[in-house]
């Protein structure tokens, strides 16, 4: 909406890379890079970081819940630390 509805060009040529009877623009070379670099970002933070592995986890209970015909939990709160549980054990204290 920002640039409207008709098509505009950056007006930067690139030129194509020719392999063997075919053509690839430099262009797409380089969005089919950086869409490569975006997907490998978010497997990396999916499989390194403690949200990512808290992610993985709730979106396969959520998959297993509904495969199995049981309503889904609070899955984020349980993956993520069950907040009631730790008020109750403040309260005991």
């Amino acid at each position: 909406m920002a640039f409207g509805i008709e098509f505009q060009n950056v007006g930067i040529r690139l030129g194509s890379l020719n392999v063997a009877d075919m053509s690839f623009s430099w262009s797409r070379i380089l969005a089919f890079l950086v869409a490569l670099g975006g997907m490998l970002v978010l497997w990396l933070f999916l499989k390194r970081t403690y949200l990512g592995t808290a992610i993985r986890a709730i979106a396969q209970d959520r998959a297993d819940h509904a495969a199995d015909g049981r309503r889904q939990p609070q899955a984020l709160s349980r993956h993520l630390g069950d907040r009631r549980r730790a008020r109750r054990s403040r309260r005991r204290r």
